[in-house]
């Protein structure tokens, strides 16, 4: 069972009320319930609290709102100190500096950029449905040289 949010409402009759977010403050001075929602299926939205997981052995569910600014969560395994991002195929960011040792993950964030938003629409990219993978390098020349495309399979 994985966690998928703090709810208003307990669950009964599939109500769940509103979704809080964090962090919550209730400045009324009454006492107010929070609950706890469990899902089989892990809940992955760009924020920090569900980030997207990527992988370098193979493409990754990905979306964006494409608002420049926009800030979204990744978590990603840390294999080697330089990765290229690729999103739909296409190379939009290096990562550098990646705190490597097996069996650990990194957390960051990835600020969208007019460069991301206009690459992915001029391939016609639906924001909802995008496909994202890391492709490590040992060093930061490797990283570098990464093609700008690769086969999205």
């Amino acid at each position: 069972m994985y966690f998928t949010g703090w709810f208003t409402a307990d669950g009964t009759d599939g109500q769940w009320g509103e979704e809080i977010s964090s962090p919550y403050i209730n400045n009324s001075g009454t006492i107010v319930n929070l609950y706890a929602r469990f899902n089989n299926q892990e809940r992955k939205d760009g924020s920090e609290l569900f980030p997207w997981t990527l992988d370098d052995t193979k493409w990754s569910p990905y979306a964006i709102k494409g608002i420049v600014g926009e800030k979204t969560w990744i978590k990603y395994p840390c294999k080697k100190g330089f990765a290229a991002l690729y999103i739909n195929g296409i190379k939009l960011y290096y990562i550098y500096g990646i705190p490597f040792a097996s069996e650990e993950y990194n957390l960051d964030f990835e600020e969208i950029s007019s460069n991301t938003i206009a690459s992915l629409t001029s391939v016609e990219a639906d924001f909802n449905n995008l496909k994202i993978r890391l492709v490590y390098y040992n060093d930061r020349a490797g990283v570098m040289n990464a093609p700008d495309t690769i086969p999205v399979d």
